[in-house]
């Protein structure tokens, strides 16, 4: 905060939304409002990876950047299941450059850390819960710069990506 202001001379505007991302940032007022979005613990929530992408397209302004720190271990319900390698060339192909890219060496335990072990300590029990982390910065490119299209066609952009998970899902054969 204190960064931002020296850099800026402005106080950043944030805000916390709790609630549906689909349904709260798909909307016409959410486009192009944001500079930056912070994600923590989040993409792999995704029913539909490819919703979460293009609403972020849709939101960020261009050059806006996308900060990212958590999992990737897919949601039970999640349609595709996209390993770190994968997700990365989705962004890429929607049109974000990627400044940052790392997937960090030791896992973190989600509830104590010494369920985990690690720096020469036992680990409390032989199951434990932990992830490593993915982090991530990346900026939007300009249409120019991408080759895509606006974010008007946001919704025909989410059917479509519903239709290619259907489609690998084996719901619909031609």
């Amino acid at each position: 905060y204190k960064c931002y202001h020296d850099l800026t001379g402005t106080h950043p505007n944030l805000s916390f939304t709790v609630g549906d991302f689909v349904s709260t940032y798909s909307q016409q007022s959410k486009q192009n409002q944001y500079d930056v979005v912070a994600t923590s613990f989040f993409i792999d929530t995704a029913t539909n990876i490819y919703e979460y992408i293009y609403i972020m397209k849709h939101m960020l302004d261009t050059n806006g950047v996308w900060v990212n720190c958590g999992p990737v271990q897919w949601h039970p319900c999640a349609l595709l299941r996209p390993t770190v390698e994968q997700l990365k060339d989705m962004l890429q192909v929607a049109g974000f450059e990627l400044i940052s890219w790392s997937v960090a060496d030791e896992a973190v335990a989600y509830r104590h850390p010494d369920d985990v072990g690690g720096k020469g300590l036992e680990a409390r029990y032989t199951r434990s819960e932990a992830y490593r982390p993915l982090r991530f910065v990346a900026r939007l490119l300009s249409s120019q710069d991408d080759g895509s299209s606006s974010n008007e066609d946001l919704p025909l952009k989410i059917q479509y990506s519903e239709f290619l998970n259907e489609v690998a899902n084996g719901k619909i054969v031609n």
